[in-house]
């Protein structure tokens, strides 16, 4: 039995058909998410409601208690890092202190600005663990790619322009990226309703 000249040109359209689908099907091929981002993931929720404490904090995300000076006097940070396929993180959470706490800690420890933190003792974070966690501060080593942000979150609902960097927001998730360079340079998560750019 012979093909007829119409024949193959079925064969031909079918083909193409076929190569036209699996193009618009990869298409759709899911993005990279951040890698080890899962490690954060049970602390936000609290964060997202201002009830997250250091002692949770802690439980999650072994680390060290630090003070450091800051434009209102001083401020408490919890340190911790973590690696997961072959990104690492350093992590920074800024504890809630108020304006009276913040000047009361400077004078205490004697931090001046310019001067690197400095370590608390393990036994002071215990005393301090009822203090709420009013920030998180997030670097990637390397500098992950902007798409992997878009692979975990999304698109962000707004895009600032900074001095060579872009700030994106998402607001449900209490979050702001700086991107620059096509990487990400810092995620920062705070409460909803504490979101400032």
């Amino acid at each position: 039995m012979f093909l007829r000249p119409r024949h193959y040109l079925l064969i031909a359209a079918l083909a193409m058909l076929g190569f036209a689908f699996g193009m618009w099907l990869s298409s759709f091929k899911a993005t990279a998410a951040l890698a080890g981002l899962d490690k954060l993931e049970p602390v936000l929720p609290a964060l997202k409601q201002q009830q997250l404490s250091l002692h949770d904090l802690r439980a999650h995300l072994p680390g060290e208690l630090y003070v450091e000076a800051s434009l209102e006097g001083a401020v408490l940070t919890w340190h911790s890092e973590w690696e997961a396929d072959e990104q690492s993180w350093q992590l920074v959470a800024e504890l809630a202190l108020t304006a009276e706490e913040r000047q009361s800690l400077a004078k205490a420890s004697g931090v001046a600005r310019g001067k690197p933190a400095e370590p608390l003792s393990a036994a002071l974070a215990d005393q301090l663990g009822s203090h709420l966690v009013q920030a998180i501060n997030l670097r990637g080593e390397p500098e992950p790619h902007q798409e992997a942000l878009e692979g975990s979150f999304g698109r962000a609902k707004l895009k600032l322009p900074l001095e060579g960097e872009e700030a994106w927001v998402y607001p449900k998730e209490g979050l702001t990226a700086r991107v620059g360079d096509e990487t990400v340079r810092l995620l920062r998560f705070v409460a909803p309703d504490d979101l400032t750019p």
